[in-house]
């Protein structure tokens, strides 16, 4: 929220959470991800807050 219309990968946001890279948190960050949008929705019904990007 603090960097609208910025694009971070995977990596980049478990690198920030964790300090390092590892292949099996993808998933875990695609669920969090997952739940944030369920609450999100739910304040602010209609509205595509996060989006995905797939290169």
């Amino acid at each position: 929220m603090e960097r609208p219309n910025r694009v971070f990968t995977c990596s980049q946001l478990i690198d920030t959470v964790q300090g390092y890279n590892y292949d099996g948190y993808e998933r875990t960050i695609d669920f969090h991800i997952k739940n944030l949008r369920k609450k999100i929705a739910a304040d602010l019904p209609g509205r595509k807050v996060i989006q995905s990007s797939y290169v």
